[in-house]
């Protein structure tokens, strides 16, 4: 993410996070689909599951080899020197004391928690309603290919609505799906809410990456992606312990209502943060 940001114009951020989210989207859509190959594969013999981590472990070499071939680019002289000599929670504190930031951290960990919990907790909803395996299987198909759909379409999403509606509205979209999904069990009504549901919270991620490396300068900025991704990998960690909580008690139901109330916050807090103009330049872009 950083490399993006410091190798990309301003002006075209939204374009490459909204690449780089689609990549993500792309390797989750392949990899378990390359998994599910690879164990039904009987050329791999009694024990496939060797094969998949083998596979696994050469795409990571792979990748340590292309990132090797990528050309150095070196500080200019009297440019920025490169991170804040000031410690780390000392920069992180006035990296949030920044007006948004803190709106792009709680959107970023609602999006991240979103998708975990609705891969989570759908399986869990379909054997409750008696659905077909089948169905929530094609049901989380669904969520993550539209979730790539709206990552590619982002910087024409962007460029016709504009920054702050693009984002207000997705999420907004995304809330309402989730309320009402466990209002119905009717294949084609799923469908539709999960490909809405996708296509709302595709966005969040790449998006709100590009509001926080907006409000940052250069020297502050890994810093404050850094801080981003353990903020959502610590949300990660608690958001699935409550919600298992909540279900336990409430039932699954509440699990949907509850995170599409959490996403309408983040619709909320985006509506009342106010865009800086390198948002708009990139929207203009």
């Amino acid at each position: 993410q950083v490399m993006i940001s410091s190798r990309s114009r301003e002006e075209h951020w939204n374009r490459d996070y909204g690449n780089y989210s689609a990549a993500i989207s792309i390797g989750t859509l392949v990899g378990p689909s390359l998994a599910a190959a690879i164990l039904g594969a009987p050329v791999f013999g009694p024990e496939p599951e060797r094969a998949v981590f083998v596979a696994s472990l050469a795409i990571i070499v792979a990748a340590a080899a292309l990132i090797t071939l990528l050309p150095e680019r070196r500080a200019r002289a009297g440019g920025d020197a490169g991170p804040a000599e000031e410690p780390f929670f000392r920069v992180l504190v006035t990296i949030l004391r920044r007006p948004g930031v803190r709106s792009a951290m709680f959107v970023s960990i609602v999006v991240i928690s979103t998708i975990d919990i609705l891969v989570a907790y759908l399986p869990v909803f379909g054997e409750v309603s008696g659905l077909p395996v089948q169905l929530v299987g094609l049901l989380l198909s669904v969520r993550a290919t539209s979730t790539l759909a709206s990552r590619l379409f982002m910087t024409r999403l962007l460029a016709r609505f504009g920054w702050g509606t693009t984002l207000v509205s997705s999420l907004a979209l995304a809330a309402a799906s989730l309320a009402l999904l466990p209002m119905t069990t009717e294949p084609a009504v799923l469908v539709l809410l999960l490909a809405a549901c996708g296509f709302g919270i595709g966005l969040g991620q790449p998006m709100s990456v590009t509001w926080i490396a907006a409000r940052t300068s250069k020297a502050e900025r890994s810093t404050a992606l850094s801080a981003r991704l353990g903020a959502n990998r610590a949300s990660l960690l608690f958001a699935p312990a409550v919600m298992g909580a909540v279900a336990g008690s409430a039932g699954v139901a509440v699990v949907f209502v509850i995170m599409g109330i959490v996403l309408e916050l983040g619709a909320w807090a985006t509506h009342r943060a106010r865009l800086g103009p390198v948002e708009q330049e990139a929207t203009a872009a």
